[in-house]
């Protein structure tokens, strides 16, 4: 656990930081957080709208996240719809680092978590509120539990049937 801690730690300090108030919304981030915004306006959480018109093009799920994010904080600020992203990113790290561990000792596990945060394109969409992120940190998970119930490692199986449920 204090190894990927330390994952987490680093992974937190690079997406954490430059998700304030001095940048704009990029036009991809508005795709996703003015539906967030009417959802909360309107109460209406199933069709995601943009302007009043059905905004279907993706799945609702980053619009409700974005959206809940915005109601548990009570604020629309821009840093505030970022942080289901950063968060999503310090995830994704931790799963790498564990699913390593898991195979190939603690130091590859912890040097393979760290390795995933500095990724160009993590560092840049980690900092964004785009669903790209929420995808990644959802199948890195599914992978996990695929592979520490179905394959054997130096600790064996996981067993138990909460990891089939979570895939």
């Amino acid at each position: 656990w204090p190894a990927m801690a330390l994952v987490a730690l680093f992974a937190g300090s690079l997406m954490f930081t430059q998700i304030g108030p001095t940048r704009t919304l990029t036009h991809h981030e508005v795709l996703f957080a003015q539906p967030a915004k009417e959802m909360l306006a309107t109460g209406n959480w199933f069709v995601p709208r943009f302007s009043g018109i059905p905004s279907t093009y993706k799945p609702p799920g980053t619009h409700w996240v974005l959206a809940a994010t915005m109601a548990i904080s009570g604020s629309e600020a821009e840093w505030v719809i970022r942080v289901p992203s950063a968060i999503a990113i310090v995830i994704t790290a931790v799963l790498v680092a564990a699913m390593t561990a898991r195979w190939f000792g603690m130091l590859t596990g912890v040097v393979a978590g760290l390795m995933q945060v500095t990724l160009y394109y993590v560092l840049q969409l980690g900092r964004l509120a785009e669903c790209d992120v929420f995808l990644i940190a959802c199948t890195t998970g599914a992978f996990f539990s695929f592979a520490a119930g179905n394959i054997d490692s130096p600790r064996g199986r996981v067993h138990g049937r909460w990891l089939h449920r979570l895939f």
